[in-house]
């Protein structure tokens, strides 16, 4: 057996080698008191010793360190606080929503969230209620080796008043459908002038959202269809009428619905408008329609897809004003081959030279509802998972922008949790 010394630590502290000795008689070899190779052995152990308890705090829990640092801005000039407001993260896995959080923001609208995970399979989208009026961000993922994500929420201030708003252009396309019955188009082109988020007055209709526009359309009109920024879930439709509850943020939107209805050679017309409108057209299939109206004026006749189109048109109409006409002639049985009424308000745009800046190309959204009741959840829901389709559709064939693409399929997928039966998975 042989005999170790113990070497004080105060001699390792000094540099010093250690006084250690080992019998000859085991034929191992004396080590010198000041041996530089037993000193430069000791040395390695102190360094590794260092090292192993000095392991970055990261790498010790493993945890996620990504970081999304954000700042609210109210774009409204000499608009309100944004101090104190709270601003919820909702994090998606392969798009399926796993939680929230929520941050507070300071004095100066700056807020943060921490320890996110940043593999490509995650992303964030924040959100928030200001004065009434919700606002989303645009679909958050990282980059590799990205470890903070700027966010900018803008907002405006709310105003409950639509003086404002109006409409830049409106079209009404009549097609016939089966044989006395015609497929009727409505687009609405609508822009708010004002620095503030118009959200609506009168009583509640949806939630805590109240009315922002108002459509008439024909009694008795079935099979509604809804499309552009009209949302299924926002929407309450009455027998005469059709009721948005949508915010109006400053900027342009477009509002497209299509509907049946009955109708002979001759048809009563009768449209009213709560807003102003710079140009509303009427175009319906076939040459030699005629209209009995004061307000509407016979334009050239259009040709969409091979096939001619009767022409109608009315100016500079103020709020609250009614075009109302007797149109004669009209078709009684379909022409030529329907296209998608989409793609047929794209063809009449052109033939109009009408810009639709913010114009998406997708299905309308089948609604299942009778006049003057409001939809089922379940019926709002298949509407919602119709357009979620739609956009997928429409990105995978390159029509629209992914940062557009995402932030719409992110509010939708938003309006469609909240849909979802309690206790039931989400789909």
């Amino acid at each position: 057996m042989f005999q170790v010394r113990r070497t004080p630590l105060a001699v390792i502290a000094r540099g010093e080698a250690p006084k250690q000795s080992v019998s000859p008689r085991h034929g191992l070899l004396r080590f010198a008191r000041n041996d530089k190779l037993n000193h430069l052995i000791i040395l390695l152990l102190v360094v590794s010793l260092a090292l192993l308890f000095s392991t970055p705090a990261a790498a010790q829990d493993g945890g996620p360190t990504g970081m999304i640092s954000g700042e609210m801005v109210n774009l409204t000039k000499g608009g309100g606080s944004v101090a104190g407001q709270t601003i919820t993260l909702k994090t998606s896995l392969k798009d399926t929503e796993t939680g929230q959080s929520t941050a507070k923001t300071d004095a100066s609208g700056k807020f943060e969230f921490k320890g996110l995970a940043t593999s490509k399979d995650y992303s964030y989208a924040a959100n928030l209620t200001y004065q009434g009026a919700e606002y989303n961000s645009d679909p958050i993922t990282f980059s590799p080796g990205e470890q903070t994500k700027p966010l900018k929420m803008e907002v405006y201030d709310a105003i409950a008043s639509d003086e404002g708003v109006r409409i830049m252009a409106s079209h009404t396309i009549f097609r016939p459908d089966v044989k006395n019955t015609m497929q009727v188009t409505e687009v609405f082109i609508i822009n708010n002038d004002t620095d503030k988020t118009f959200i609506g007055t009168g009583p509640a209709l949806i939630g805590s959202q109240k009315k922002t526009l108002s459509f008439s359309v024909p009694k008795g009109a079935t099979g509604f269809q809804y499309g552009g920024s009209l949302m299924d879930c926002c929407v309450v439709l009455l027998d005469g009428g059709l009721l948005d509850t949508m915010p109006i943020m400053p900027g342009t939107k477009e509002i497209m619905f299509s509907y049946q209805v009955k109708h002979k050679s001759e048809y009563d017309f009768a449209k009213s408008f709560s807003l102003p409108i710079e140009r509303y057209d009427i175009v319906v299939q076939g040459e030699g329609v005629t209209v009995q109206s004061d307000l509407l004026q016979q334009g050239e006749t259009l040709t969409i897809e091979n096939l001619p189109y009767s022409h109608f048109v009315a100016e500079n109409l103020k709020r609250g004003a009614a075009v109302t006409g007797t149109f004669t002639n009209m078709p009684g049985s379909p022409g030529g081959n329907p296209i998608p009424a989409v793609l047929f308000v794209a063809a009449l745009a052109a033939g109009l030279a009408v810009a639709y800046p913010l114009w998406r190309r997708r299905r309308l959204a089948p609604v299942a509802a009778a006049a003057g009741q409001r939809r089922s959840p379940k019926d709002r829901r298949q509407g919602l998972l119709v357009e979620i389709a739609d956009l997928d559709d429409d990105f995978e064939r390159g029509a629209i922008p992914e940062k557009d693409y995402r932030q719409r399929r992110e509010e939708k997928k938003r309006l469609l949790a909240g849909l979802m039966p309690k206790g039931k998975p989400k789909p």
